[in-house]
């Protein structure tokens, strides 16, 4: 079975072309440079979904063995550094940087307040306004747009593909002599081809090596996976093919291991090739080391006088895959966990030799972000293009498979970040990426708001079990399966509140549940708002929830929240539902979302009615924008079965919306069921959903859409959707919500003057606009919310 899951993988990266592939900060006094880059440190930009800037740095630092603590670091000329945070996590964000060149370190401290190492200086380049020409969704099913890759052989180039069909392999050419304009895909001649009609084949990787195609894979016969074998063909192009012969890799003193996951590695000497196999031990049992064979001169078959060079010995390591980074040679796998997601690792060494005694570390989080982790490459074939890699979210084979991708497989796309032997990835729900300028900047759904703030202190939250308190599920520590919360708890009831300090605004949460691959569990639970941490809303209902280890929540109320409770009602055993009381608890829990302040890029100057279809005709209340002659148009694909790209997306002054009728959310703005993320059911407009709207769209047929701050599509279609918030003056209004209506002193809806039940008629002395609400100030002086969900007109 996983070995279908890596063939997948790599028939998909082939088809698109890739190589594979928040804490306040606090001024200090100033530091001096100095101590050694005793451990190493990374860091990337991200886009904050609510400013939509790319002025925000995530970095990502090792552990250094003996440190309590950590100090960041922050300078604008890399010399002289200002002290900007102290924090126990090995990760953090700086957010609403200045534009122009900054740099970080991060200083390692013992509990006796000793400086005990140093890191290497980063240096990051803030651009605010960034234009990308494609996005890609972890929500949902997307389409990565990758360069077009061909071999170019006498000016010709060349693209080929292996599928098998009803058990009989088939290795197909097409050609080019632009590179662009391709002719249809035709059967290439094989000769010795009387082992591919009755196959499986598997993991397969093609490359050209002086002049000859080489193709790879993991061969089986047609009924089971009990072969274990490797399989080699090759040619040159527009000539017949002659296929090797499929084997098991021997070592020089006669040794034979199985060979199943595959993954190829062409060093950068020009030179040297390697194939990455997830092995069987000597003992015959598959999956249990990662084996590294070096190929023969014209890399068609395994260097016969050449030892395999073995990591990661009786680990259970598959999905294998190797790159090399400023002399340092990384090599990536996932936990053989069947379809289910699994902790990501690699191993790291300066020589290929030394990948057999590295220690595996881990990457992203203890569920991988709810992903397998898969090949990884660059985006183009520039030297210091950005790597990503595509996980692997293999629904389709779970018991209770992921609503929200149509329960099919889907991949992950994560940025890479690599420096000294170090490698890091973080989760995104979007990932913006341009391939002709080269970058991959994520987005981040808000600021980070939850880490380290005061946990477990609030009226009916649960108490722990000795050495795993309520604080460590909000430490910023996301890798360290054993750094968790776990309550006290005899029916699988429990509670855990965060207090974030003040009211925000609240965009998503995130919760990595304990994860033991082999025994997984799901939680059933609710998402819970609060702004005296006694009276609590719910904000998510997720008591169906299926789902497990990573769950990530975007949460579309439009109130602001202090407190943030997760309320489980039950942990249970994906196999065979049972409740597992044992499995309570998770591993962190993750607050995105915006100060109420925070500014909103202000709407273009100029904003006229866009041309529709009688479809999508758009009400005079909400805006629309004509996008110009310069929209963006997506980068071409070579896969076959993308969908066409959307164009002309503009960016706009958000503004929320809320459901007038029962709608779906969708993965792009081309609408089609197979990309629906889920449908919201509406009984009145109180209880209608409510939805933040940063861009419009067009679909490939023309019809408005209007993009979310989520990533997802809605449509614009005034029968649908409609402004949340009055966008005019009122001189009455009258209160609907049936918990009545609060107004405030203050304009920005703060210290709160009286209650208003509903029914109740209030007179309006004038109209104000805050960000992207609105505000009613009443006779009397105060002032109360301008949400239709509240508020009525009285006629």
């Amino acid at each position: 079975m996983h070995t279908q899951k890596q063939a997948i993988n790599r028939i998909i990266l082939t088809a698109l072309g890739i190589l594979l592939l928040a804490i306040t900060f606090i001024t200090a006094p100033k530091v001096s440079a100095s101590g050694e880059n005793s451990f190493a440190l990374t860091g990337n930009i991200f886009i904050n979904s609510t400013t939509q800037l790319a002025n925000n740095v995530k970095l990502h630092w090792q552990v250094e063995p003996g440190a309590d603590h950590y100090v960041i670091d922050k300078s604008v000329n890399g010399t002289d550094f200002n002290q900007i945070q102290t924090t126990t996590a090995t990760t953090s964000d700086d957010n609403h940087v200045n534009e122009g060149a900054v740099f970080y370190r991060i200083r390692a401290f013992n509990n006796n307040n000793q400086q005990i190492g140093q890191s290497n200086i980063i240096k990051e380049s803030i651009q605010q306004d960034i234009t990308l020409s494609d996005s890609y969704s972890n929500t949902g099913i997307s389409q990565f747009h990758g360069k077009n890759a061909a071999f170019k052989v006498n000016d010709v180039y060349y693209r080929y593909k292996l599928t098998v069909e009803s058990h009989k392999a088939l290795l197909e050419e097409a050609s080019s002599n632009d590179g662009t304009h391709f002719t249809d895909f035709k059967p290439v001649t094989i000769k010795n081809d009387s082992e591919l009609g009755a196959c499986k084949i598997e993991s397969v990787s093609i490359e050209m090596h002086n002049g000859v195609i080489i193709v790879w894979g993991h061969y089986e016969n047609a009924t089971d996976y009990s072969l274990g074998r490797m399989i080699c063909i090759s040619g040159k192009p527009g000539q017949p093919f002659i296929n090797h012969g499929s084997f098991r890799p021997k070592t020089p003193d006669g040794t034979e291991y199985q060979s199943r996951d595959l993954s190829f590695f062409a060093d950068p000497n020009g030179k040297d090739a390697y194939l990455i196999s997830a092995a069987s031990s000597k003992s015959g049992h598959a999956n249990q080391n990662t084996n590294i064979y070096k190929l023969n001169s014209d890399w068609t078959g395994i260097d016969p006088q050449f030892n395999p060079i073995i990591a990661n010995k009786g680990l259970g390591r598959e999905a294998p895959s190797m790159i090399k980074k400023d002399n340092w040679y990384y090599l990536f796998t996932s936990k053989a966990n069947g379809w289910y997601p699994s902790e990501g690792g690699y191993n790291s060494a300066t020589s290929i030799t030394n990948l057999a005694t590295s220690k595996l570390q881990p990457i992203g989080n203890t569920s991988g972000y709810g992903a397998q982790s898969g090949g990884v490459g660059q985006l183009s074939d520039q030297p210091n293009s950005p790597y990503f890699t595509m996980a692997n979210r293999w629904s389709a084979g779970w018991k209770y498979p992921d609503p929200a991708i149509d329960n099919k497989n889907a991949s992950r796309m994560f940025l890479v970040d690599m420096d000294n032997g170090f490698a890091a990835f973080d989760y995104y729900p979007t990932v913006k990426y341009d391939v002709g300028k080269d970058k991959i900047v994520p987005v981040q759904n808000g600021e980070i708001l939850s880490v380290n703030k005061p946990a477990g202190q609030v009226a009916g939250d649960t108490s722990a079990v000795k050495d795993r308190g309520p604080q460590k599920a909000n430490d910023g520590i996301v890798a360290d399966s054993t750094n968790a919360y776990q309550p006290q708890t005899s029916d699988g009831q429990y509670n855990w509140t965060v207090d974030l300090g003040k009211s925000y605004h609240i965009n998503e949460v995130d919760i990595s549940f304990k994860y033991i691959g082999g025994s997984e569990t799901y939680s059933k639970y609710l998402i819970q708002g609060s702004n005296d941490g006694k009276s609590f809303t719910t904000v998510k209902d997720n008591i169906q929830n299926r789902i497990i280890g990573f769950n990530e929540n975007v949460i579309s109320s439009s109130n602001d929240y202090r407190y943030i409770r997760l309320k489980v009602l039950g942990t249970y055993k994906a196999s065979d539902d049972s409740l597992q009381n044992w499995a309570a608890g998770f591993n962190e829990l993750t607050v995105y979302g915006s100060d109420v302040s925070t500014s909103i890029p202000s709407t273009p100057s100029q904003q006229t009615e866009a041309t529709l279809t009688p479809s999508a005709s758009v009400s005079s209340s909400m805006p629309v924008v004509t996008p110009s002659s310069s929209s963006r148009s997506s980068i071409k694909t070579t896969s076959p079965s993308a969908a066409p790209s959307e164009t002309r997306i503009h960016d706009i002054k958000p503004f929320w919306l809320y459901l007038k009728k029962s709608a779906y959310l969708y993965n792009s703005a081309t609408f089609h069921k197979s990309n629906r993320i889920k449908k919201y059911h509406v009984s009145s407009r109180v209880f209608g959903p409510t939805f933040k709207v940063v861009a419009t769209a067009k679909s490939v047929n023309g019809v408005l859409k209007y993009k979310l701050s989520t990533g997802y599509y809605i449509t614009a279609n005034p029968k649908y959707v409609t402004n949340l918030y009055w966008q005019r003056f009122r001189p009455k209004l009258i209160v609907i919500n049936s918990d009545g209506v609060n107004s405030f002193y203050s304009k920005n809806l703060t210290k709160k003057e009286a209650h208003h039940k509903k029914k109740a008629v209030l007179k309006i002395r004038r109209f104000l606009r805050r960000g992207s609400k609105t505000v009613f100030q009443l006779s009397n002086g105060s002032y109360v919310s301008g949400s239709k969900k509240l508020v009525g007109i009285l006629k």
